[in-house]
Order: structure tokens, then sequence, then C-alpha cells
């Protein structure tokens, strides 16, 4: 019974990163497209943090987070993503 409850924190906490990392995305995604339209950048979700860039004619979004909730429990790393788009896109 033991090994069946650590089998399901690990489900668990795996499942909880994965949909955080979808998040981090979708954020970045909207952010960029944002900012290269000339609005305001979104307010992010409570614990992500967005970084806009500027390099080489892209602007850049950079949406990180810590692991929170039960990913805490596990050892794993922050996680992050990146949507760049063209400051001529439009």
């Amino acid at each position: 019974m033991p090994a069946v409850i650590v089998m399901l924190l690990v489900l668990l906490t795996l499942s909880q990163y994965g949909v955080t990392q979808l998040r981090l995305q979708d954020a970045a995604a909207v952010a960029v497209r944002a900012v290269v339209r000339g609005d305001p950048v979104p307010d992010a979700h409570e614990g992500h943090r967005l970084e806009v860039a500027t390099r080489d004619g892209l602007v850049c979004v950079r949406a990180s987070a810590a692991p929170q909730g039960v990913t805490r429990v596990l050892p794993m790393p922050s996680l992050s993503a990146e949507s760049c788009a063209s400051k001529s896109a439009l």
C-alpha cells in the first residue's frame, strides 16, 4: 500500500509539473503578442514571472516559475518558456 501512495504522489507531481509548463508557454505567447501590438504586458499568474527582452528585431518574453504545491515534494528544476515575435509582425 505505501508503494501505491508513493506512485500516486509521483504521478500527481509530474502531471502538475506538466500543466505548469503548458501554462507558462501560453502566458509567454499571450504576453509577446500583447507587447508586439503595443498593449501592456498582461499580469502573470501568481508565482509566475514574465521578463520582456528585445534582440535582433525580435521581442521575446520569458515566463518562469518555481515548482509549487505538490511539485515541491520532489526535487524538480524551475520551469520556463520563451516566446518571440518580430516587431514587424503586424
